[in-house]
């Protein structure tokens, strides 16, 4: 067998990540939106939300999330009841994986909210006929906005959480 190819090596992929703790991160019937600066040449890996309070409701709603590349747009990822499907409570403690790899509500498989260029992400970017950058991936520093949504509720407990970013730089 002949080598054809001609390859460089270099170090591998690193990993980073921010930490953003948002306080009164649910509102009735209106969104939150928090601006999170993505360094140049990454792709967002995953995104972990932990209730540090717990946040109650006075009747069932919905209370979910959305990533976008614009103030509150979901062209990366949306899920409108992630964090609560028709529920009036959230404890504290409460971990949620907004990723591609553990699912929006820590389950196993691919969420069907984490998005690319071409629609739902799928197993892989080969499997379409005209692929597209995914959304989740800069090559530049750029401002994405994650936003929180909740039904039209009255929110109260201590309705504060920790997100965290993770990041892998490509370059």
């Amino acid at each position: 067998m002949a080598i054809k190819g001609k390859a460089k090596y270099y170090s591998g992929a690193v990993h980073s990540s921010k930490r953003i703790v948002l306080e009164d991160a649910f509102v009735q019937n209106d969104e939150v939106v928090i601006e999170i600066a993505q360094p140049a040449n990454t792709v967002i890996d995953n995104i972990f939300v932990r209730f540090l309070g717990n946040v109650s409701l006075d009747g069932n709603a919905d209370v979910g999330y959305e990533l976008g590349t614009t103030s509150s747009d979901n062209d990366i990822a949306t899920n409108a009841d992630g964090f609560l499907d028709n529920g009036t409570s959230i404890p504290e403690g409460c971990l949620f994986g907004l990723n591609r790899a553990i699912g929006a509500a820590g389950g196993s498989g691919l969420p069907s909210h984490w998005k690319d260029g071409g629609g739902v992400f799928t197993e892989t970017q080969g499997d379409v006929p005209s692929p597209a950058v995914h959304k989740a991936y800069s090559e530049t520093e750029r401002t994405v906005f994650f936003t929180t949504l909740c039904s039209n509720r009255v929110v109260t407990g201590g309705n504060k959480i920790e997100i965290n970013v993770m990041f892998i730089n490509l370059s």
